[in-house]
């Protein structure tokens, strides 16, 4: 095998000055021909397709026209490609990779179709110039995926006409992950208003009928003049290339049966495939849903943590306190306010620390007649306030009749999960931010609460927007908390250069690498690192096979270039991971003689779930590994996971 793959490279170290099409697969060039200058004449290439190849260089070609590159691995581009670079006529490129800095030129002038696939979209493709583009493919490996890809700056969505999505079925998933997905095609399609030809998978046609049903519906509930259709143009099947023409003029049930139709031709091969996208739409308002194997699910309590909070919105069951309105006329949601805010909110002058959590079914109900109290309440000074936590708020919808936060200059910690707000608190004290989002929500303005503090030390993140505002510096941060995949652009460039302690809750393996694009973060200075990932061994819950490899290969990138850390954590099933790479650091490297990886890390391993901490130096070898993971519970670190 070694010798084959070596010949391979010498017989591509010589002129092909006639090559049309050139289409290479799982060759590992950078393992077994480093050394050889590659492809010296391809002037003529113009089809160009690598899958899984890790090349020492690449091919020229000013000629070229399509280019497939992919990676299903981890793998780092350190000169650009070439191929794409050169080329001056590339008129479709499909790429598939999972590192953020993965090069691509300013503009495509003459591009038209591109093709993306995966969950990671590099940060210079974010700028990439592509006026001409008007197909594009998306094949998703995440529920944000095309949401994430309305950032694209340099893509003129109005030029759009037709459209291609698929998605790889994970092998889990929940009511959540639906809306998520739902809400991401939805997004899409109102950005991209001109298209005239959408195509699907039968999985994903199914997220793509729920997205324009629940247009319609919303337009037949709203009052006034109708808006534009969410879609109007050919629908295709392309599992059974079938294609139908949609005008919003057929309607809802229109799309019902089109997709009891589809269900009709589907085999099933498991029973939790039996809740579709738009089953779920159907039910998921009510107070139960078809669960994964068909047994009814109850959604959870309406009212949970707020307790006093919510009883006092709703009519002060806590305090049986009356007054005398001076107004007639004054709405039944500022009488109840006053209960939480007082007369004139003198009570809210009081607050020293604020906590509410309406809950996660909260902002799917219909009867939402708290909140407004609560953004009636939040609209009077709060000069005391120091503390401030809001979950499950839907604030966009309900406060814009008020202005909120007039006075918070001495809030010092503010958390937002779930919620979504019009304004957000100012204050020159904050210490401590968390702001976070597990559905996809543009902010359409700078996050005040960060942009005016000078003396914020901890900050906590989780957002699925590209474009999410971030200031230019945050000098005095020490401590950053990264949930999830998705590192907004500004983020990138954001200067913090007092940060020593590292949180990272990864909802995907790559997300130890990207954090590497931070280039105003100074890695050199870390000396705390805490991982977390949702997925591992001991779950069962990857998605793809190769799961496991990414992410000890993105893990050991982030160690080597964090190369002074003291302290590592990890919760059990990330600490599989964590010793593997470890493990792996004292092989030889493939392909290569002599010595093998340095030590990646020297400090102290604690386990999260047990709160076990050992110190570990590179003398303690791959024995100490092996016998540390037995006690924790983890796998042999000398298997493969």
């Amino acid at each position: 095998m070694e010798s084959s793959a070596r010949d391979g490279g010498v017989a591509l170290s010589f002129s092909t000055p006639n090559l049309l099409s050139l289409s290479l697969k799982h060759v590992d060039g950078v393992g077994y021909f480093p050394d050889v200058t590659l492809f010296p004449d391809t002037s003529k290439l113009k089809n160009l397709t690598l899958f899984e190849c890790f090349l020492p260089s690449f091919p020229h070609g000013t000629a070229l026209q399509e280019t497939s590159l992919r990676w299903r691995m981890p793998y780092s581009v350190k000169e650009p490609p070439l191929t794409i670079q050169t080329s001056t006529s590339l008129r479709a490129l499909s790429l598939q990779t999972y590192d953020a800095r993965f090069p691509v030129p300013k503009k495509f002038e003459n591009l038209q179709s591109l093709e993306i696939h995966g969950f990671i979209i590099p940060s210079a493709l974010m700028s990439c110039q592509m006026p001409m583009v008007t197909s594009l493919y998306l094949g998703c490996h995440h529920w944000a995926f095309p949401g994430n890809v309305t950032s694209l700056s340099g893509l003129n969505f109005g030029n759009l006409k037709e459209l291609t999505l698929t998605f790889r079925k994970p092998y889990s998933y929940g009511p959540q992950e639906f809306r998520w997905f739902t809400h991401t095609i939805e997004a899409f399609l109102v950005k991209a208003g001109q298209l005239r030809h959408l195509k699907a998978n039968r999985f994903t046609m199914g997220f793509v009928l729920t997205a324009m049903w629940s247009d319609l519906e919303a337009m037949r509930d709203e009052q006034g003049a109708p808006r534009k259709v969410l879609f109007r143009g050919s629908l295709t099947d392309i599992d059974s290339n079938t294609t139908v023409n949609f005008v919003g003029e057929l309607g809802a049930q229109f799309l019902e049966e089109l997709a009891a139709k589809k269900r009709g031709h589907q085999k099933i091969k498991h029973q939790k495939e039996r809740v579709t996208a738009l089953q779920f739409c159907r039910t998921s308002g009510g107070n139960e849903y078809q669960g994964k194997r068909g047994k009814k699910v109850h959604n959870e309590p309406f009212y949970t943590v707020a307790h006093r909070t919510y009883k006092a919105l709703r009519g002060g069951e806590e305090r049986q306190e009356t007054r005398k309105s001076s107004d007639e006329k004054e709405s039944p949601e500022r009488a109840r306010a006053w209960l939480l805010a007082g007369e004139n909110g003198e009570r809210c002058a009081q607050w020293s620390s604020l906590y509410v959590d309406f809950g996660p079914t909260f902002i799917r109900r219909t009867d939402t007649c708290v909140t407004p109290q609560l953004g009636i309440a939040l609209s009077f000074p709060t000069p005391n306030l120091l503390s401030l936590t809001l979950k499950y708020v839907d604030g966009v919808k309900y406060f814009s009749k008020y202005n909120q936060f007039p006075n918070t200059n001495k809030l010092k910690s503010f958390t937002l999960f779930e919620a979504f707000l019009p304004t957000f608190p100012r204050s020159a004290a904050l210490q401590k931010t968390s702001l976070r989002w597990c559905t996809p929500y543009k902010m359409n303005q700078s996050s005040l609460t960060m942009q005016t503090s000078t003396s914020l030390r901890a900050l906590c993140l989780q957002t699925y927007d590209f474009n999410f505002p971030f200031p230019n510096q945050l000098e005095a941060l020490q401590l950053l908390e990264i949930h999830g995949f998705i590192l907004p652009t500004a983020l990138t460039n954001c200067h913090m250069p007092m940060v020593t302690s590292l949180y990272l809750g990864c909802h995907d393996c790559g997300l130890p690498r990207n954090i590497l694009t931070l280039c105003g973060l100074d890695f050199t200075r870390l000396e705390e690192l805490t991982l977390t990932y949702r997925k591992g061994p001991l779950t069962g819950s990857f998605d793809d096979p190769l799961e496991p490899l990414w992410f000890v290969e993105s893990t050991r990138e982030f160690l080597t270039k964090a190369c002074h850390l003291q302290h590592l954590k990890a919760n059990r099933s990330t600490m599989n991971f964590v010793l593997r790479t470890l493990w792996t650091s004292f092989q030889p490297i493939p392909g290569e003689q002599g010595a093998p990886n340095r030590v990646l890390f020297r400090g102290s391993l604690t386990n999260i779930d047990s709160n076990a901490t050992v110190e570990f130096v590179d003398e303690l070898g791959t024995q100490f590994l092996e016998k540390l993971a037995a006690e924790w519970g983890c796998r042999d670190p000398s298997q493969d996971l």
